[in-house]
């Protein structure tokens, strides 16, 4: 048996292929359990938020406006002799707003566009598995699949920066993410779609 890590090392690029990778295997778990989409719902909109936060960090974009321009003011006065503190509690735009401002970066980003509005179902149900504002609800497994299809598609259309193997990894996982999703659904335990 593997010992287990002290440490749990992070980054965007290797959250964001994580994220794709937890996507996929729980696209697997569907076909026993129905409710295992909850999980898929959650990985997509995960790779779909780090693939917005690495679109955009590069402008400082990815952050709220008060936590941007305290960061931009550090930079500004570091190694000046009127340097400021850094700014610890630097906080991240809302998921609506990292959308907002990514957007633009993607081929045909006309926001009536239907991908547009999948991602804004991948946020609500997202909210609704995760929050459980209510006591129970029901989903139909294809608004589901749609809804995690536009999370891994703005993942796929965003400017993403990878290194080579970090490339290869991700080009792997995506496809076989998006070969998963455009299969036509079948009937599962209890002729439920999966």
């Amino acid at each position: 048996m593997k010992q287990e890590q002290r440490w749990i090392r992070h980054d965007n690029s290797g959250d964001l292929i994580n994220s794709l990778e937890h996507c996929l295997h729980s696209l697997d778990l569907t076909k026993e359990d129905p409710r295992n989409w909850k999980w898929v719902i959650i990985a997509s909109y995960a790779a779909a938020q780090v693939a917005m936060v690495m679109a955009l960090e590069s402008e400082l974009k990815h952050l709220k406006p008060g936590s941007r321009k305290a960061l931009l003011e550090y930079l500004e006065k570091l190694g000046t002799e009127s340097e400021v503190p850094y700014p610890f509690e630097v906080e991240l735009n809302s998921f609506d707003y990292l959308l907002k401002n990514a957007w633009p970066k993607v081929e045909d980003h006309d926001p009536s566009h239907e991908r547009f509005r999948a991602l804004l179902r991948l946020k609500a149900l997202r909210d609704d598995f995760s929050h459980f504002g209510h006591y129970g609800s029901s989903v139909e497994v294809s608004l589901a699949r749609i809804a995690a299809s536009s999370g891994i598609w703005l993942a796929r259309h965003l400017p993403v920066p990878f290194d080579e193997a970090e490339a290869r990894q991700y080009e792997s996982v995506m496809e076989m993410l998006e070969k998963r999703l455009s299969e036509e659904p079948t009937a599962g335990p209890g002729g439920a779609d999966s």
